[in-house]
């Protein structure tokens, strides 16, 4: 369950890390490294109740709640990694990007500068 987890829950800050690369004799150590420091981050959240121990059973409309609420520690896990998140000292609000934008200030936003 640890996998469906890390494939759910893994960290928009991060480039994906797939755990089932084509050629896995291909993958620098210090990516498989990375790697196991997450699973081994969710298996925690998994055990502490944080993150779901069977993900089967969630629906699709709570997995944000459960993401929202875990939100630091998924950042937990891409600053472990050594990577700091994209987004880190610029949060505007407690949303996921792109989450319940409002409308009317998409002009605004720099993205259209």
């Amino acid at each position: 369950m640890v996998s469906l987890n890390y494939t759910t829950y893994y960290p928009d800050e991060q480039k994906y890390i797939s755990l089932f690369p084509a050629d896995p004799s291909k993958t620098p150590e210090e990516v498989k490294v990375q790697q196991e420091k997450i699973r081994g981050l969710i298996a925690v959240a998994m055990e502490g109740g944080d993150l779901p121990k069977d993900p089967r059973k969630v629906k699709a409309e709570d997995r944000k709640t459960i993401r929202r609420a875990n939100r630091s520690l998924l950042r937990s896990v891409s600053l472990a990694s050594g990577q700091e998140a994209a987004d880190s000292g610029s949060e505007t609000s407690g949303n996921e990007a792109g989450e319940d934008a409002d409308p009317e200030n998409i002009e605004d936003d720099e993205f259209f500068a």
